[in-house]
């Protein structure tokens, strides 16, 4: 019997046919309860055609609401700069194995900060539904508002990881030829998906190179036509550090073009500060040659690589 996750691979790159050993697929599924509704046409009044326009109103100011839509926003964005570039729906992440524990760890620490600040939210909540009714008006509903124990069930965090594998093994049991069939599918999918990966991979990288190389120009001109000091953010160097830092678990294609170049940036940044650039005039243009001369050496490897929209079928209800 075929190997589980190396036959349908077999006329694939090394990289494609380790990829089972390499990511895993991260299902990620985060709920929250939306204080956005639509209301009905005889509700407000606008000089235009009813059909063409809509309009909402928002249940209620709630700064503690807000903190778990911004912790929810940071934490999805975390969890993406960690994983591998991919197509696939939304919540579903191409996940390094060399990353797993501390995604898995943040991941575990996010629903226990996630967990008090709903407990905040919920003892805030029948003053805000209280501060709401004196706010909207006649558009306040008290339908829109549920029970706190109700509201309670709205929030929830929840994630698995899934093998990336080949077709069933049961189907070479049952029909060879079908099993041969859904391989080749499998295949195509996973060296599509790799081959996706390393080509957005090298977009995010020389994006970032293109916007560093822009930061360390000489000045930038003003409204009044002078030349004005540009002004340094903590963000300029931190933000391509970061992206380095998690390159060699996310380079699960083995792309030994990009990792050269990530390699020389990674030397010229190595214990750089944003300070050491704002003070050194000498030292920030001899850093913007560097990574000129990087970024011309990345445009070549944007060109060439085909992009597919992967699907995966539904969970079972």
């Amino acid at each position: 019997m075929p190997v589980r996750g190396e036959s349908a691979l077999q006329g694939a790159t090394p990289a494609a046919r380790d990829l089972p050993n390499r990511a895993v697929l991260l299902r990620l599924s985060i709920h929250a309860w939306g204080i956005h509704r639509k209301l009905r046409p005889d509700q407000y009044h606008v000089d235009a055609e009813k059909s063409m326009t809509r309009a909402g109103k928002k249940l209620l100011k709630s700064p503690e609401l807000d903190a778990i839509y911004a912790l929810d926003k940071r934490v999805t964005e975390w969890v993406r700069s960690r994983s591998v570039p991919s197509s696939y729906k939304r919540g579903t992440y191409l996940q390094p194995v060399a990353n797993l524990l501390e995604v898995d760890n943040e991941l575990l620490a996010y629903r226990q900060r996630r967990g008090q600040f709903l407990e905040l939210f919920l003892d805030a909540y029948p003053g805000r539904v209280r501060e709401a009714f004196k706010d909207l008006g006649p558009l306040f509903d008290a339908g829109n508002y549920l029970h706190p124990e109700e509201m309670r069930k709205r929030f929830s965090v929840e994630w698995d990881y899934a093998e990336i594998t080949t077709a069933p093994g049961a189907l070479s049991n049952l029909k060879p030829e079908l099993f041969r069939r859904e391989a080749e599918k499998a295949q195509l999918k996973w060296a599509t998906a790799l081959d996706r990966a390393q080509a957005l991979l090298r977009m995010e990288f020389a994006e970032c190179v293109r916007h560093l190389e822009d930061r360390l120009r000489d000045g930038e001109i003003g409204p009044d036509g002078q030349v004005r000091p540009r002004r340094f953010g903590p963000q300029m160097i931190e933000g391509v550090q970061d992206w380095i830092s998690t390159w060699r678990a996310r380079n699960i294609a083995d792309d030994s073009e990009l990792d050269a170049l990530v390699r020389q940036a990674d030397a010229l940044l190595d214990g750089m500060q944003t300070a050491h650039l704002a003070d050194d005039e000498g030292l920030r243009q001899e850093l913007h040659r560097s990574f000129a001369a990087i970024a011309g050496a990345a445009e070549p490897l944007l060109t060439g690589h085909a992009s597919r929209w992967i699907e995966l079928p539904e969970d079972d209800e």
